[in-house]
């Protein structure tokens, strides 16, 4: 299995909903083949949900695009954040896709 870094945010992700003014931070990583994963679910009608690959370098904010696809103002009550590493290779012509992720999240 692949190597990741553990993932330390610098903001508090679990003291109150994620919402589109909401600044992701963290401390970035070492390794220049792993990446950040954002994602959130939203309560209503319907449920909405998101999903963001970002590069790990300590910040991101969800762009002007996914947030009018979204709908604004939104509180995402459940969601998360990963560091993701995958290893590609290939074992007697079969593809072996391996990954290791360092995980936070947050449930209101």
């Amino acid at each position: 299995m692949p190597n990741v870094e553990v993932l330390e945010l610098t903001f508090d992700l679990g003291s109150q909903p994620v919402t589109e003014s909401t600044v992701y931070t963290w401390v970035p990583g070492s390794d220049p083949d792993a990446y950040i994963t954002v994602w959130g679910l939203i309560d209503g009608e319907p449920t909405t949900s998101f999903a963001c690959r970002t590069i790990d370098d300590g910040q991101f904010v969800l762009s002007d695009e996914v947030l009018q696809r979204i709908g604004q103002p939104f509180a995402a009550r459940f969601g998360g954040m990963y560091r993701v590493r995958n290893e590609i290779s290939i074992v007697d012509n079969v593809g072996v896709n391996m990954t290791s992720l360092s995980a936070a999240g947050y449930n209101f």
